[in-house]
Formats: C-alpha cells, sequence, structure tokens
C-alpha cells in the first residue's frame, strides 16, 4: 500500500512541476528554433498548457533571453533527475541543457558524445556510479576462482569434475614448455598473430555478451554464467600450476588477463544492472525501469566489450611472443593491473555526470 502512496507522490509532484514550468520550457524552445535548432517537444509541457493565443517568440532582449532560460532549465534537469522523475522528462531536459550550452559556449556535440568521451568519463562514471554492484560482481567472478584454483591445485584429479579428458588434455599442451606456440592448440599452431586476434575477439566477446544477455532472466542467468566461467578459469590455473606449468602459464596470462578478467567483471555487472530493472525497479514502473537499466547497462557492456578487445590485442601480440622475456611480461603486467585500477578510481572524476 505504502508503496502505491509513494508513486502517487512522485506522480503528482511531476505533475505539478510540469505545470509550473512548462512555458518556460515552451520559451526556450522557440527561441532554440529562432536560432535554428529544433527539440523534441515534451508532450506533458504542451498538455498542460494548450494553446489559447499565439505566445510571442522572444528575442535576445526579451524578458526570458537565452542565457537565462538556460540558467533556469539546467535547475530544472538538476531537479528532475534528483526527484527521479520520469526518463522521459529528465531526457527531455538534458536534451535543453545540452541545446542551450551549445548555442552559448559553441560546444560540438561531437566532442560530448564520441569514443574518446565515453571511454574517458561516461563509462568509468557509470562503473563508479554502481561501485556496490561492482564489488558484487567482483565477488562473483574472483572468490570461486581462487577456492577452485587452490582446490585443483592441491588436488590435480578434481579437475576433471568440471572438465572432460579431451579438454584437460588439451590445456596441459597448449602451455606445456615443450609447445612452439604457448596458448594455441594443435588446430591453431599455424595461425598467425592476426588469426588469432579475430579468434580471441569473437570467442572473448561471445562470453561478455552472454554475461549480459543472460541478465533479463532477473540476473539469475548472469550469476550462474559468470560462476561457470570462474570456476573453470580457476580450475584450468590451479591444475597447471600443480602440473609445474605454471612458469608458461602465468607468463602467457598475466599480461591480458589486466584487461579480460577486468571485462568479465564488467560484463557481470551489466547483467547484473539490467536484471535489477526487473526486480528492483523503483521508484520508476518496470517499464521506465528498464528503459534506465538498458541504458546504463549497454554502456557498461560496451566498456567490458573494449577492454575484451584490449585484451585479445595484448594476448595475440604480446602474451604469445617467445621472444619477450618473462620478467619484462610480469613488469608490463604489474603496470596494466596498475593503470585499470587507477583508470577506474580517477577517470572522469573532473567533469558532472549525466
Amino acid at each position: 500500500m505504502a508503496k502505491h502512496h509513494i508513486k502517487d507522490f512522485v506522480a503528482v509532484k511531476q505533475s505539478t512541476f510540469v505545470g509550473r514550468y512548462g512555458l518556460v520550457w515552451q520559451r526556450f524552445d522557440e527561441l532554440c528554433q529562432e536560432m535554428g535548432v529544433s527539440l523534441t517537444p515534451i508532450h506533458q509541457s504542451q498538455k498542460n498548457h494548450p494553446k489559447t493565443g499565439k505566445i510571442k517568440k522572444p528575442k535576445k532582449m526579451d524578458n526570458y533571453p537565452l542565457v537565462q532560460l538556460y540558467r533556469e532549465i539546467c535547475g530544472h534537469y538538476a531537479l528532475a533527475k534528483q526527484r527521479h522523475y520520469s526518463p522521459m522528462l529528465v531526457q527531455a531536459l538534458h536534451e535543453r541543457v545540452m541545446a542551450g550550452h551549445e548555442l552559448i559556449y559553441g560546444a560540438k556535440p561531437s566532442n560530448r558524445s564520441g569514443l574518446l568521451n565515453f571511454v574517458f568519463f561516461t563509462f568509468p562514471n557509470r562503473v563508479r556510479q554502481y561501485q556496490t554492484l561492482f564489488w558484487v560482481s567482483f565477488g562473483i567472478f574472483y572468490l570461486p576462482l581462487l577456492i577452485m584454483g587452490v582446490a585443483c591445485y592441491v588436488n590435480d584429479e578434481l579437475i576433471y569434475s568440471i572438465m572432460d579428458n579431451s579438454q584437460v588434455a588439451m590445456m596441459e599442451s597448449m602451455y606445456d614448455p615443450a609447445n612452439n606456440h604457448i596458448g594455441r592448440d594443435a588446430d591453431r599452431a599455424s595461425d598467425t598473430d592476426l588469426m588469432m586476434f579475430g579468434h580471441y575477439i569473437k570467442n572473448n566477446i561471445s562470453i561478455d555478451l552472454g554475461m549480459y544477455g543472460l541478465g533479463i532472466f532477473a540476473g539469475i542467468g548472469t550469476i550462474l554464467w559468470g560462476l561457470y566461467n570462474s570456476v573453470v578459469i580457476g580450475a584450468v590455473a590451479g591444475h597447471l600450476t600443480g602440473m609445474g606449468f605454471g612458469e608458461t602459464f602465468w607468463q602467457f596470462v598475466v599480461g591480458h588477463g589486466s584487461f579480460e578478467l577486468m571485462g568479465v567483471v564488467i560484463a557481470i555487472m551489466a547483467g547484473l544492472r539490467l536484471g535489477l530493472g526487473v526486480v528492483a525497479p523503483a521508484p520508476y514502473t518496470r517499464k521506465d525501469a528498464l528503459k534506465v537499466a538498458g541504458i546504463e547497462s549497454v554502456q557498461l557492456l560496451m566498456g567490458a566489450v573494449i577492454m575484451t578487445f584490449l585484451a585479445a590485442f595484448v594476448e595475440a601480440f604480446w602474451s604469445s611472443s617467445s621472444a619477450i622475456p618473462p620478467v619484462v611480461k610480469y613488469v608490463v603486467a604489474f603496470g596494466l593491473w596498475t593503470l585499470i585500477a587507477i583508470y577506474l578510481i580517477k577517470a572522469g572524476r573532473t567533469h558532472e555526470f549525466r
């Protein structure tokens, strides 16, 4: 019952909000139209303000000049986000904030929506926004990995409860010090680095997409798929280390693992964020919650895919190289893990996050 009261309260407050400021938004839209910028109408404001006559189009010297209107709408946008109004209203106000900024300061939309902006601003801020979800995903992946790794190191027969004999034999041959192409099975021994790059992209990104897509089942599918991959990776690492193939295995995986394993964690995070739209939609309706979860989870997934792409590049052209001394690989790997940690903690903090 209380839940319905809260939703009714939010709906009433939004209606009052739209009724109070709808005319301001309408005048701002008209001024933008004069200056060659068309905006998607806020239908609620038009509904609450039926035309009873022509509203004078504002000029730069009128009571509602562009700068004054822009400042007001920035405040309206902040309030709409804080009060959890509908995503459609929040997005419409955001569109007006960006349009006003471009008209006043000459900002270029491409600078705010390009790949670099996503990598250094949107993605790391989105990860920090849901840092609790990040640590949950981190635990889902790394705790079983560590437990299974130790167990298979102590008992080398345990891996056969996870993988069949042929799979175990293939893994052992891939990381046998006698193998001239470490990390490649017999079927791919003749493949070039470029071919392996494509193979790694296809294989590893499909895992990220699987983690994410299964999130629609209230996040349960993501958790199960994440646990499975975690247990398999831990089992392989523990078994190979216990066999004495540790030096070969670790110098191969430690570099690209920084990008690949963190990408898996964030892919799990993306799936769980999608699942939250199903199981915990408040303060939105479930339909609106899924829209918000879809946007935010896809941003997380895109970041995970970029990290997986970088991992594939490192794996194909760096990790597999026998010409690079192991100590160099370990030093570089330490630098990559440190760089990723700093990136996720610090990147994009100097700007307002929307």
